[in-house]
């Protein structure tokens, strides 16, 4: 069934979006109150939960998707990614457009209904000391004679950010406890989620209003290779 792309923006709550649906889906999502840039609203932990969870509201509970890629993109230009629906952007109104401006960033959501592919488990991620051993996107098994502890930049609360074990320009943050859903998250460990690498940005290269990454990346249901959380923050350049 081909993709039905919804006409108009859609304002509920907090957020402003547009969708395309079909048996693959697509969401283009930005907050309703401009706050300039990511890491300014992320710095607002109240403001921030209550827009996160209003986005997992609407793609879980009103949508119906356990199973999706969700990117937040820096700056007003569009990025999804030509793996995860590049090819099905929604439409984007004036209207929607002017709030991504405000916003300073867009979260694009993509959601195949015929995905079906059953994630690994996580055992070995969860403990510091255990060797990286792990399957990528491209099927590839990656074992590296490094443990996680080696590769771990901070340590926080409720989760970690580290390097990335294949030398790509990302940073990587996981909870600390075996969780495949944001959903599934306290608020705690939801803000922090987002917020610990960008406060290792910040302290690398000064706190800044503007945001200092690419994008961040997140993954759900099918499509993760391993049942657990990963945040990856892609840097510029």
């Amino acid at each position: 069934m081909a993709m039905v792309a919804a006409s108009e923006c859609v304002e509920c709550a907090d957020l402003v979006f547009s969708a395309s649906r079909g048996e693959q889906s697509a969401y283009l999502l930005a907050p309703r109150e401009g706050c300039g840039s990511f890491v300014n609203l992320v710095r607002n932990r109240e403001a921030f939960v209550s827009f996160m969870r209003q986005v997992l509201h609407l793609i879980e509970k009103v949508e119906g998707h356990r199973s999706y890629h969700l990117r937040v993109s820096a700056g007003s230009e569009l990025s999804t990614g030509s793996e995860h629906g590049g090819r099905f952007l929604p439409p984007l109104s004036d209207q929607l457009a002017a709030h991504i401006r405000q916003a300073g960033f867009s979260v694009f959501v993509f959601a195949d209904s015929d995905r079906k592919r059953e994630p690994s488990d996580a055992d070995n991620l969860l403990s510091l000391d255990a060797l990286v051993d792990y399957m990528d996107a491209s099927g590839r098994q990656v074992k590296l004679p490094i443990t996680s502890r080696d590769i771990t930049l901070r340590a926080g609360a409720f989760t970690r950010c580290v390097l990335d074990a294949q030398g790509r320009p990302i940073l990587v943050v996981v909870p600390n406890r075996c969780v495949q859903f944001q959903s599934d998250c306290s608020d705690d460990e939801l803000a922090e989620l987002w917020s610990l690498a960008l406060d290792v940005i910040d302290d690398q290269w000064g706190q800044k209003d503007a945001d200092q990454f690419e994008s961040m990346r997140l993954n759900a249901g099918s499509f993760q290779n391993i049942r657990h959380l990963h945040l990856k923050v892609w840097m510029s350049g």
